[in-house]
């Protein structure tokens, strides 16, 4: 697993892009990625885009780890967005609807709007 991430500043409220490549399979990736969540809140950031386009697979347990981020940053006063595209949602968890789970985006860009659009 790598986890790229950059930070943007957009309409002085900071986004933070954090962009996941490869897989998250095994309980210490798992762990690892919540622990950077966390640090990423502690560091001031309430706002989060996710983006998984690169990742080319996840199980019931990362799926659960990405809920635990969103509420993690929900009871931080910020809001987590999602970027997968509707292929790559079928490709990685097929049945489940992330629409119902997350705010999603089909890219950075369309992301980037659910923020600035309020």
């Amino acid at each position: 697993m790598r986890i790229d991430v950059d930070v943007r500043e957009q309409k002085r409220t900071q986004i933070l892009v954090v962009s996941i490549v490869g897989t998250i399979d095994i309980p210490t990736e798992t762990i690892l990625f919540r622990k950077r969540i966390e640090g990423f809140i502690a560091a001031g950031y309430r706002n989060l885009i996710i983006d998984i386009e690169e990742l080319r697979w996840i199980d019931s347990a990362v799926f659960g780890e990405l809920i635990i981020a969103k509420s993690m940053v929900a009871q931080a006063g910020g809001e987590l967005v999602l970027v997968c595209s509707e292929e790559k949602q079928i490709k990685l968890l097929p049945g489940i609807n992330f629409k119902q789970a997350f705010v999603t985006a089909e890219n950075e860009a369309r992301a980037l709007q659910c923020f600035t659009s309020r």
